[in-house]
């Protein structure tokens, strides 16, 4: 019999076997399916790369805020990380930078200063300069900043600075960072580096400094420590007399101080620092101090703090939900971190030779040692 003719323009029929035809056609549709999943593929990579990179708002529409931070020593970590947080975050800021000495007679000036240059927001970096710049409570407030939002990254215990009455709600244009770990924690850390039985304490009288007398003896009668309070020598001036500090160290040591406490507040500065931690270090004294740079620059054995990086990131955080009016200064709480680092100074350890326990060298971070 006779095929018929193929129409013109029909299809050729495919020579091979069925198996064959029907794996070829599937072949040729995976083919097209992967063009369009490739095609699908890079239009999503394209608009991740859009979303990633692209800034979220215009420069030229961004507010930009006039910020001053008003400093007892030069920028540290903290204040680098306030301004690399925000800074991330694209917006834009002016930092003026003020000088402050400590010194009451230098306060009127720093205060008239800062209404000159009018900021947004104020940045302090202590008691000192918060005290000096908003003021206690239920004092005269026309010598302070009380209408532009302050916010701070190393006061330890603002309600009995005299700064708020409550850390939750401060009802004033008042917040920012409690960097101390809590002193049941500071204590058990310095009992698990060695016996403790008497710690001393050097200060400068304040309310602040007085509180924390309290707390320790509280602590060590409930501990089993005792505790020995020493005022830090002063100048005719009222100044703290740094060249008598050795001497008064060492009166410590001879009434048989185990630990020497550098508290938060008195040697917050790099020099003073330095001048208690060295003379302890001459006196054979290991030194706890509250403070991060205490530790790390300043020859200090070891301490429990939130780094200072964290703080200012924390603080950053604070200030931006001002500036953007998320929420009112006042109803910003004042807060301290969850988390704390163990940091000791190797090298003090090694001169001392007081070297932390296994256990307690598990959980740190250590500084300043030999390669």
């Amino acid at each position: 019999m006779q095929r018929p003719e193929r129409a013109e323009g029909a299809a050729r029929p495919c020579a091979r076997k069925p198996r064959e035809r029907e794996i070829g056609c599937f072949g040729t549709q995976l083919r097209r399916m992967a063009g369009r999943m490739h095609a699908a593929l890079l239009i999503c990579v394209s608009a991740f790369l859009c979303l990633t990179y692209a800034r979220p708002v215009d420069a030229r529409t961004e507010p930009r805020y006039e910020v001053v931070m008003v400093l007892h020593g030069p920028q540290g970590d903290a204040e680098r990380a306030f301004e690399e947080y925000l800074a991330k975050r694209y917006v834009q800021l002016h930092i003026t930078q003020v000088p402050y000495s400590g010194r009451s007679k230098d306060q009127p000036a720093l205060v008239a200063q800062l209404r000159r240059l009018a900021p947004d927001l104020i940045y302090t970096s202590d008691t000192v300069t918060t005290l000096a710049v908003a003021g206690p409570m239920k004092v005269d407030l026309g010598r302070y900043i009380t209408d532009i939002p302050v916010v701070f990254t190393a006061v330890s215990d603002p309600v009995s600075a005299g700064l708020v009455a409550d850390l939750k709600r401060p009802g004033r244009m008042l917040t920012g960072v409690m960097p101390l770990a809590p002193m049941s924690a500071q204590l058990n850390t310095i009992a698990a580096y060695r016996h403790l039985g008497t710690l001393g304490y050097l200060y400068k009288d304040s309310g602040q400094t007085s509180a924390i007398i309290d707390r320790l003896r509280a602590f060590g009668q409930r501990q089993g420590f005792k505790l020995v309070a020493a005022p830090v020598p002063l100048d005719a001036g009222g100044a703290i007399d740094v060249a008598a500090i050795p001497s008064r160290v060492r009166d410590l040591k001879r009434e048989g101080v185990d630990f020497l406490y550098i508290g938060p507040e008195t040697f917050v500065t790099g020099p003073l620092q330095k001048s208690v931690a060295q003379a302890a270090l001459d006196a054979g004294l290991p030194a706890y101090a509250a403070l991060e740079s205490a530790v790390r620059d300043n020859g200090a054995l070891f301490g429990v703090f939130s780094p200072d990086a964290n703080v200012g990131r924390f603080a950053a955080m604070k200030a931006l939900r001002i500036l953007s009016k998320a929420v009112e200064a006042g109803e910003e709480p004042i807060e301290s971190l969850q988390r704390f680092s163990i940091v000791i100074n190797m090298q003090t350890a090694q001169r001392l030779q007081i070297y932390p326990p296994l256990l307690l060298l598990d959980a740190a971070e250590v500084v300043n040692a030999r390669p």
